[in-house]
């Protein structure tokens, strides 16, 4: 029997949407073709002049996909497809305590940026040894499922965090339990 696809007004053939239920049993692939759309997302809020069609290519990935792995970050506007300025998909980041690494489950693309400022200060420490974007965090935690999670500011655990190999600057995504 074959699955049929329902039409939109538009006319086209609309697929299967991935939902939160369904981003934890995601193949590598199609895990890796949802972190492109969420850098595809950020690119679009980043820069408003960005069309779902550019922001889709600069990303690596599809308007197609796009709209199958985050339909509710989207709103149209007239013929325009824009951003949402935020939104509740599931994000599964990488977060470091003074043990290590490990996984920071939000629905929040708020906390998601928040997140990510912090890798890029992280960043800018470790690299440049700049650590003036790194102070802001000082003493700072963010709460996430009503937990708060301390962001680890330490120069010398983050040093050695670095000489280990444990931070990856280039991807803030957790690649952990990816099938």
């Amino acid at each position: 029997m074959s699955r049929q696809l329902r039409r939109n007004p538009a006319g086209s053939r609309v697929g299967k949407k991935i939902t939160i239920l369904h981003v934890a049993s995601l193949s590598r692939s199609e895990a890796a073709t949802r972190r492109r759309v969420l850098d595809a997302i950020s690119l679009m809020r980043g820069h408003p002049e960005y069309s779902l069609k550019a922001a889709s290519f600069e990303a690596g990935t599809s308007p197609r996909s796009m709209q199958r792995h985050a339909p509710a970050a989207f709103v149209k506007i007239g013929s325009l497809v824009k951003a949402r300025p935020s939104d509740r998909l599931r994000r599964d980041l990488a977060f470091y305590n003074t043990k290590g690494k490990f996984t920071l489950v939000t629905h929040s693309s708020r906390q998601a940026t928040q997140i990510a400022t912090y890798h890029n200060a992280v960043k800018a420490y470790l690299l440049f040894g700049d650590d003036s974007a790194l102070a802001e965090f000082d003493g700072k935690t963010i709460t996430v499922h009503s937990k708060s999670y301390p962001f680890l500011t330490d120069r010398r655990v983050l040093s050695r965090f670095a000489r280990a190999g444990e931070l990856n600057f280039l991807d803030i995504y957790a690649s952990d339990g990816v099938k």
